[in-house]
């Protein structure tokens, strides 16, 4: 898992510290996306694209409180090994939860977060 990322949202919390905790045993590289970043493309706030060349403003102050993990740079496996792993240590769930892909790397933050919502809210009514 050496070129593996791990993306962090609202996790400055004891969950995020055990996440960080998880991501240096196994070697990944954890990081913190800021609210600020939030606009950008996934893709440049993961450094896999450019960034803007005029700045990005967010002026609505747009964000959303739900914990958030986005995967970069993991294969299925990967990520398969990675939640049994942060199983096995008995850290509560993060519920949303996405890949980096090409259909997702021009989705900024609030774009990433609504589908995982409506994704998250139509296997529950599913279920219901």
């Amino acid at each position: 898992m050496n070129t593996c990322e791990l993306y962090l949202y609202n996790l400055s919390t004891p969950k995020g510290v055990q996440i960080k905790a998880l991501c240096k045993q196994l070697k990944v590289t954890c990081k913190k996306v800021n609210v600020e970043q939030y606009l950008l493309p996934i893709g440049v706030v993961t450094g896999l694209l450019p960034p803007p060349v005029a700045p990005v403003e967010n002026k609505d102050n747009l964000h959303f409180l739900d914990e958030m993990l986005l995967f970069k740079g993991f294969a299925n496996e990967e990520i398969a090994d990675f939640l049994t792993a942060y199983r096995n240590k008995g850290i509560a769930s993060v519920e949303l939860k996405a890949g980096m892909t090409p259909h997702n790397v021009n989705w900024n933050s609030i774009e990433l977060h609504h589908e995982l919502v409506d994704e998250r809210d139509s296997l529950r009514k599913m279920k219901e």
